[in-house]
């Protein structure tokens, strides 16, 4: 894992992931992307992912919102990096 930070996230491709960090734009050749993002259930991206016939996994918040558990995304978190390592 690398945490990079001041990025802006541009796109989503094959190749991998888009971005901007200090004004130029830089790919990330990844195999898996994990977002996690927000503390509401927010499932557009999710819903336009599942279009591309790609696996896409949801946990956490943006799965159920109801009685946010950090511990409860973290355990979804973990079965789903073992269900595609």
């Amino acid at each position: 894992v690398k945490y990079l930070d001041g990025i802006s996230y541009k796109k989503i491709t094959d190749e991998g992931l888009h971005i901007m960090r200090d004004e130029k734009e830089m790919l990330l050749k990844v195999d898996n992307i994990i977002i996690c993002a927000g503390q509401e259930s927010e499932r557009s991206l999710y819903d336009d992912l599942m279009a591309t016939g790609k696996p896409i996994h949801i946990i956490g918040g943006a799965k159920y919102a109801g009685e946010i558990d950090a511990k409860r995304a973290i355990e979804e978190g973990t079965k789903v990096a073992l269900d595609i390592a």
